[in-house]
């Protein structure tokens, strides 16, 4: 959702890394309850299971240029691999960094070289990267790399003795022709010749060969080639942003710095120059805090009644930049002689705004200077109910106007930190996803959250698509808005990136949208729906509620069992089950109820193959 916020906002991110697949084991179980925990605290030792032995990488995956698998050992489909770890623990000079696919599988030609290797550090995963000397042996200057080639072969970079790398570094490995920097790579690492998730094991150790971090729970996926064509599904798109802080605030006389941040939809690197049109590869200022979701830093001298321009662009991980300005803005007020006693208090009227004052208990005599108003502008879709929650708990309820619009002023709000969430339910009582937004309030100051697009309500016709039928999808929007249908597969639980398709309707005056998309190119699968609104200021809203449908020809409920779709019903998808118990949207929700519970598990048992 794209708003902007006027003063100082933190946000906290997350980032896991679910395993669902631990080996090789058998399970043999009864339908008993006995039986059932007995499942449940196995499935939580392989989940859980300590290591003793070093500490786990905070970042670790690998990107195939193609995951179609080998015809035979004798014909074989060969892949680049791009190989990309956060280190947790710095790895001094002359230690290593083992890199082993899952024995077996994978098999690395006899005549892979160091000339089909490069390894670069970084300080985000957006770059830019700095490529370290790759060479044969190790060297004083000279990275070297050892190489076990065949089914059971390991890949071994040993660092020069002159420079390590340091802790919450970001290291990237090329395995195979895009290899570049100093020789160019003409060898690839063939892929299985068998389908399923392959595991690939990192890790770093110091120069006596101990180990410091290690990841061997994540994996990469051999699937069949599918022919989807022809679509484009390359990223192209630059980080959306939105929630500038502390954009249009009027800020005291005598404050020394300020923290400016804003928000993308993606993670992405920032920056900003105080000089508009600048590009962002010319830009010299970069936040302090990026690399994620969430970015932020601290600006200083500020001079009384002057108004302060940040002017903000963002870089995602695809190397897609903003072409425009996003504006941060605040103004430094004049040196005062003496502040004059009073505080504000007011409420506002007429459709689509409410007013709420704050009680001042414990505050016997009013404040030297007024305390902090919050004002929050949107767009929701006409004459619906716009719920709103200070830190969890009713602050307001309102009905937006015809054209959409609401406002909300709360006066008399002590300083402090505050979460506001807001939710709209449409004229066909279908509710939007919630929006959230915490930030601090100052004394004399207004908090102005505006330019907030409440994203659109959303229902499908039908979940179970047979093949070729067209998919039905309603709800309601910003008034005239353009409201864009995204659907994208998911596979093992986790949303592939790329979408399959995108469908782009126009909502009425009304704000009711419908779109009627061919699913002609979809193969069978489970598919995730979702929609978006875009208005030409102030831009795209975040993404509706999610759906979950079948399509490319029903999937049977024996189908949707085999969550990892590797053709059989059984513990891996067991255990996925299990990771994925009571949440809704997930690929073990079997009979689309969306909640994952003892229906679907009933059903898995029913289609057990092991």
């Amino acid at each position: 959702m794209k708003s902007q916020i006027t003063n100082h906002k933190s946000q906290i991110n997350f980032n896991s890394h679910n395993s669902y697949n631990r080996g090789g084991s058998v399970l043999n179980f009864g339908i008993g309850i006995l039986g059932l925990f007995g499942i449940w605290y196995l499935v939580i030792g392989f989940f859980y299971a300590p290591s003793v032995h070093a500490a786990k990488l905070t970042f670790a995956s690998d990107l195939l240029s193609t995951s179609q698998p080998s015809a035979s050992s004798a014909t074989t489909t060969g892949a680049n691999h791009t190989i990309t770890f956060v280190t947790a623990g710095a790895i001094p000079a002359s230690g290593y960094i083992v890199i082993t696919p899952e024995t077996g599988y994978f098999a690395i030609p006899s005549g892979f070289d160091f000339a089909d290797a490069d390894i670069a550090v970084a300080s985000t995963l957006s770059g830019p990267y700095t490529d370290r000397t790759l060479a044969a042996t190790p060297s004083a200057g000279n990275d070297g790399i050892g190489i076990i080639t065949g089914t059971s072969g390991a890949i071994t970079v040993t660092l020069n003795s002159t420079d390590g790398i340091s802790a919450s570094s970001v290291v990237r490995i090329e395995l195979g022709t895009h290899a570049t920097a100093g020789a160019t790579g003409d060898t690839q690492i063939a892929n299985p010749t068998v389908l399923g998730t392959r595991r690939i094991s990192v890790e770093t150790r110091n120069a006596a060969s101990a180990v410091i971090d290690s990841s061997s729970d994540f994996f990469v996926a051999i699937v069949q080639a599918v022919t989807l064509g022809p679509i484009d599904t390359t990223d192209f798109d630059p980080p959306v942003r939105s929630n500038g802080l502390p954009s249009g605030s009027s800020i005291p006389a005598g404050v020394e710095q300020v923290e400016i941040s804003l928000e993308t939809d993606e993670w992405a690197t920032c920056r900003y120059s105080t000089t508009s049109g600048t590009p962002f590869a010319e830009m010299v200022n970069s936040f302090e805090v990026s690399g994620q979701a969430f970015h932020s830093t601290v600006v200083g001298d500020l001079v009384p009644a002057t108004t302060f321009n940040y002017n903000v662009r963002c870089q995602d991980f695809r190397g897609n930049s903003n072409p425009d300005d996003y504006l941060i803005f605040f103004i430094i007020e004049p040196v005062k002689a003496s502040p004059g006693p009073g505080f504000g208090r007011g409420g506002g009227s007429g459709e689509g705004t409410i007013g709420s004052n704050f009680p001042l208990t414990g505050q016997p005599f009013p404040p030297l200077q007024p305390l902090p108003v919050i004002t929050i502008e949107g767009i929701a879709y006409p004459q619906s109910i716009i719920t709103i929650l200070r830190d969890g708990q009713p602050a307001g309820e309102l009905t937006a106007g015809a054209n959409g619009r609401f406002t909300a002023d709360f006066f008399n709000i002590p300083q402090g930190i505050y979460t506001f969430s807001l939710w709209a339910l449409d004229t066909d009582k279908r509710q939007s996803i919630t929006f959230a937004s915490t930030f601090s309030t100052i004394a004399g100051t207004k908090t102005l959250v505006t330019n907030l697009i409440m994203p659109p309500t959303i229902a499908i016709g039908n979940a179970f698509l047979g093949e070729g039928e067209a998919l039905e999808v309603f709800g309601q929007a910003s008034p005239g808005s353009i409201v864009e249908v995204r659907i994208s597969p998911r596979i093992a639980g986790a949303i592939v990136p790329e979408d399959i398709l995108n469908h782009q309707v126009t909502a009425g005056q009304d704000g009711k949208w419908r779109a009627e998309i061919q699913t002609d190119s979809l193969f069978l699968d489970t598919y995730e729906v979702r929609a978006r609104a875009l208005l030409p200021d102030p831009g795209w809203s975040i993404f509706s509620t999610t759906m979950i449908i079948s399509a490319g020809g029903a999937l049977s409920a024996c189908q949707r069992a085999d969550i990892n779709r590797d053709g059989r019903v059984g513990f891996v998808d067991f255990s996925i089950l299990l990771f994925e118990w009571g949440r809704s949207g997930s690929p073990a929700d079997i009979n689309l109820d969306d909640r994952v519970n003892l229906v679907d598990f009933s059903i898995m048992l029913t289609c057990w193959t092991g």
